[in-house]
């Protein structure tokens, strides 16, 4: 029972979508950085901090001149993709007195015309809510910029969930991960599909995956043991090179193929006639339901694909560990 071509099949789909996702988390990763969306995003919620017309001369010229927001640019008159809500609670702080909150208390007094009318009103609440404590003060700071960026990590995530989306059908397309496909070949060679559920099953005690709130790390077996980091929070920027997440691609796809997966097509010819049901394995030979069927399959993969890796992980995971909890070869099950 544990080790039926059903279970096999899970496995071997499971572990498709789970290198798929990373796979797909992966060239998210690359184009978002490639187009600097969240320093631009980033850039968009900070103008839009304030609804005021003297906000974006006070941000531009006293805020984002500060050496603690300075620091993080990672080239000159570029913007940062990201800024602690610590650096941005200093740089508003440091022109209107520092840590020294009787100071800041007087220039807010003064109204200076540098400052927005709708900051400081805000920091007059701030000041009555800090009591004299400069780290409360800070610490209100910080929530009232933190508040700002969880409208710009709502902007990337929809942005990214749209690509994601696309590049899903993409891939699925382009390395033919037809699940309609993949069933069909697999159940008509069931030893075939043993063989590639043990080759999985083996290659998982090498997988280390860990996921959480700011990405996902996965270190993967083979040469070099490659480690491949994928940033998913809106609001970090990436540590890695895009060389780096490029190099990894490879042995994502290096992945499928030890699991025994025929990776996209041999030629332009053969893919023609895969699709158009020229080629005798295909699903018919009228070649409109044909392309119906493939897209079906392939559509299947993209929907799958949406659930993520850290989803199909623990699938995996369970599925293996159920097959492994059956009698071995040569061994009597215990009672």
């Amino acid at each position: 029972m544990f080790n039926s071509t059903v279970l096999d099949l899970v496995i071997l789909l499971s572990f498709t979508y789970f290198i798929g996702s990373l796979l797909i988390s992966s060239l998210q990763e690359i184009i978002a950085t490639a187009l600097n969306w969240r320093a631009k995003d980033l850039e968009s919620t900070l103008n839009n901090l304030l609804f005021d017309k003297e906000w974006q001369p006070f941000l531009n010229n006293k805020v984002l001149n500060s050496p603690f927001i300075a620091v993080l640019r990672k080239d000159v008159g570029k913007f940062p993709s990201y800024i602690p809500a610590a650096n941005f609670a200093r740089a508003v702080m440091e022109p209107l007195g520092g840590s020294d909150l009787n100071k800041i208390a007087a220039t807010l007094s003064a109204a200076p015309a540098f400052l927005p009318g709708d900051l400081k009103t805000a920091m007059d609440d701030f000041l009555r809510q800090a009591g004299g404590d400069v780290k409360a003060f800070q610490s209100q700071l910080e929530t009232f910029y933190n508040t700002g960026m969880d409208r710009a990590t709502g902007w990337y995530k929809r942005r990214v969930r749209k690509l994601i989306f696309w590049m899903s059908l993409l891939v699925a397309i382009l390395l033919n991960l037809d699940t309609i496909k993949i069933v069909n070949d697999s159940l008509k060679q069931p030893a075939q599909l043993k063989a590639n559920a043990d080759q999985i099953a083996s290659a998982m005690k090498d997988i280390q995956y860990k996921e959480d709130s700011t990405g996902i790390s996965v270190r993967l077996p083979g040469k070099g043991s490659a480690e491949l980091k994928v940033d998913t929070a809106a609001s970090k920027a990436s540590l890695e090179t895009l060389s780096t997440k490029i190099k990894a691609l490879n042995t994502l796809t290096s992945q499928l193929k030890a699991a025994g997966l025929k990776i996209g097509y041999d030629n332009w010819n053969a893919a023609e006639d895969e699709w158009a049901g020229n080629d005798p394995a295909a699903y018919t030979t009228f070649w409109w339901a044909n392309i119906l069927i493939k897209l079906a399959g392939c559509f299947i993969t993209v929907f799958a694909l949406q659930l993520g890796s850290g989803y199909w992980f623990g699938i995996l995971t369970k599925a293996i560990n159920i097959r492994g909890t059956g009698k071995k070869p040569g061994e009597k099950q215990s009672k």
